[in-house]
């Protein structure tokens, strides 16, 4: 018998495959301090792994084609340069003598906290992105070579407890048709990849990750918010058909999206989008868009880390109004 766990829809779709348990590695943090002597020892051990770390970034940024993995590896690279956090993690270990791994775990939960507490949710999803480069420059400290789905051996649904914006960048795309978390957000990095990959996903389902043991048949229905557990001959068939009437369907309208938008008695309609950035204007042209409805400049201040000056506002004005076609 079939078994459905319902879950936050993240990202539209339906994909059925075998179910593929992914779980992080649990780092054990040594909390013990260390003498004045050993001080610089453990800052270079950060600058070291924070080092490291950016070069892995900067190797990914060279050589990645999808735009929403960019625009993560280049806030994590902003994020390792930005002053507070590594300064912070220095003075833990220059004036509270904290070894080089709780220094940099006690910043990185601070972080967190900080932004978890706040308000806004696109904002308080960016504690992911804090907590998952600590993770990664934790690894490095510890030696620590972290699983991830770069090499999957066939196609599967992932299950995790959470996955971490590292963790969606690297993985097999061709492999992952769908994931299923028990933490995450709508608005999280993950959520965002899975919605430029067009694959479906769901967040937020709490304990799936421990109700489940791998390997198992499954439907991801990212339409209805559902996971369905060994489906039935029935829920299999039904499904497929499912599949390929989407697929039919989005042959249909890549075949008119370019067409001019018209109702039966000849009004023609104006079919705009609401983006944040010029790469979601790059993915409204490509279906059909005429312009541009509402503009979230706001993120433009958090992608810079600074409010965009009248130079900065214009010269991405003048971008999008030559993506559209038209005079700046």
């Amino acid at each position: 018998m079939s078994n459905k766990l319902k879950g936050i829809i993240a990202s539209n779709g339906v994909a059925i495959a075998k179910l593929f348990l992914f779980s992080k590695e649990e780092l054990v943090i040594d909390k013990s301090n260390i003498s004045d002597q050993d001080k610089d020892l453990h800052v270079k051990k950060v600058e070291d792994a924070i080092s490291s770390y950016f070069n892995d970034l900067d190797y990914k940024e060279k050589n990645e084609q999808n735009e929403e993995v960019l625009n993560i590896v280049r806030a994590h690279k902003e994020l390792l340069q930005d002053p507070y956090f590594v300064d912070t993690i220095k003075e833990k270990i220059q004036n509270e003598n904290k070894n080089a791994e709780l220094a940099t775990n006690e910043t990185v939960e601070q972080m967190v906290m900080v932004m978890s507490a706040l308000e806004d949710e696109y904002l308080k999803e960016r504690a992911d992105d804090y907590k998952d480069i600590g993770f990664q420059v934790l690894c490095k400290i510890k030696n620590v070579v972290p699983k991830d789905l770069s090499k999957l051996d066939e196609e599967c649904i992932i299950i995790s407890k959470e996955l971490t914006p590292s963790d969606t960048s690297n993985m097999d795309k061709e492999k992952v048709l769908g994931f299923a978390t028990d933490l995450g957000g709508k608005t999280s990095h993950v959520s965002i990849i899975a919605q430029n990959l067009d694959i479906p996903a769901l967040v937020g389902m709490q304990d799936v990750s421990s109700n489940i043991k791998g390997e198992e048949l499954a439907i991801i229905d990212g339409n209805q918010g559902i996971l369905i557990v060994d489906p039935s001959e029935k829920e299999i068939e039904d499904y497929k058909n499912l599949i390929e009437k989407e697929k039919e369907e989005k042959q249909r309208l890549e075949k008119v999206k370019n067409l001019e938008a018209k109702t039966l008695d000849g009004k023609v309609c104006e079919v705009s989008a609401n983006i944040g950035n010029i790469e979601d204007l790059k993915v409204a042209i490509e279906h059909g868009c005429d312009g541009v409805g509402l503009f979230r400049t706001e993120f433009l201040y958090m992608e810079n880390d600074h409010f965009p000056t009248e130079e900065e506002q214009y010269e991405v004005y003048k971008e999008a109004t030559q993506m559209l076609g038209e005079k700046p």
